[in-house]
């Protein structure tokens, strides 16, 4: 048999908003402050949610988040910042996995922190490679082939869009920045 789950006091089943909200409200001890999560609205379900856009808080008004992640991304003071996720692929640590063999060059996250740790970034890149052929290679005497006086190594014409990407899907995240 189903519950159905009704306001105190009156037989009128909740709306779907509103068991959302129940729902957030009841579960909120459960989500630690500092928790990101992949949302699929441009707007955080309520206002202890934030979306990571690299924009500045107070220490007063967000004391919470500040103690979970104090000038990780910058600040000083009694400003902080938020990580940046805007148009960036997430990446887990390498954290000596040896997956990430740019590990070592990652870039400041925001507090002068660089090389293999959480939050610091990296550069679009192609792995190395290249595309060249000779034309009108002839066997020449000897070993191996020749090339005529004016021939030798030709390089195929570019191919391909803007960036290397794999195949994906916008989201927002956001961050839990105060307890309900």
């Amino acid at each position: 048999m189903a519950t159905i789950v009704t306001r105190a006091g009156k037989g009128a089943p909740l709306t779907h908003n509103e068991m959302d909200s129940n729902f957030l409200n009841l579960n909120a001890a459960l989500v630690p402050v500092g928790s990101t999560v992949v949302w699929w609205t441009p707007t955080p379900p309520d206002s202890s949610w934030l979306l990571c856009e690299a924009q500045a808080l107070s220490t007063v008004d967000y004391p919470e988040l500040f103690s979970v992640i104090g000038y990780t991304y910058g600040g000083s003071g009694s400003t902080f910042y938020l990580p940046e996720t805007r148009g960036f692929f997430l990446r887990g640590w390498d954290h000596g996995a040896g997956r990430d063999p740019d590990s070592a060059s990652r870039l400041n996250r925001g507090d002068g922190t660089t090389g293999n740790n959480v939050g610091t970034r990296q550069t679009d890149q192609l792995r190395s490679h290249r595309h060249g052929y000779y034309d009108n290679v002839t066997t020449g005497g000897g070993s191996g082939p020749s090339r005529q006086q004016g021939e030798g190594l030709r390089y195929t014409e570019y191919f391909g869009g803007n960036e290397t990407r794999p195949v994906n899907i916008y989201s927002a995240f956001i961050i839990k920045a105060k307890a309900n």
